[in-house]
């Protein structure tokens, strides 16, 4: 490896990727958080209108891309054989990080658009599918294990 060379740190990218994930969460829960406070004299209904249908379209539309982001992402590079073991894991590392955002954002766009629902249409839906959302997110929130596990991961579906 060249002297001059940056080395990659997967701890700080690991810090750097919940800090980001923390937001994409924390943003529709605070969101939804003031719409449920400013519409608290208004009663929510189950309603099932073309919002509602667009809703579930965006929602199937962004989950599945969320969960299948790894293969959307993991291309392995050109020069993969000839990099050294730390400069792969720095690679993969890059890789992970940009899984883990995408998916977070991803997730995000569909919360906004129900927790919208709920202020246009004072639809209960909006509440049950945006907490969903959140909680879902927070499910897939990467920790530093799951941060170097979904590195090792990748290491290993490159090497096959």
């Amino acid at each position: 490896m060249n002297s001059n060379q940056k080395t990659i740190d997967t701890k700080v990218l690991s810090k750097n990727i919940k800090i980001v994930r923390g937001a994409l969460i924390a943003g529709p829960l605070a969101f939804m958080t003031l719409v449920l406070l400013f519409l608290a004299d208004y009663p929510l209904s189950f309603n099932t209108e073309l919002l509602f249908v667009v809703a579930i379209l965006m929602t199937v539309s962004a989950v599945i891309p969320a969960l299948m982001c790894d293969r959307l992402f993991a291309k392995k590079p050109a020069n993969w054989d000839q990099l050294s073991d730390d400069q792969r894991r720095e690679s993969l590392a890059l890789v992970a990080y940009a899984v883990d955002i995408t998916r977070g954002a991803l997730l995000e766009g569909p919360t906004f658009f129900w927790i919208l629902l709920i202020l246009i249409d004072s639809n209960a839906f909006g509440l049950v599918f945006g907490v969903l959302l959140i909680v879902f997110g927070i499910l897939l929130f990467p920790t530093s294990n799951r941060f170097n596990e979904h590195i090792d991961k990748l290491n290993e579906h490159f090497r096959i």
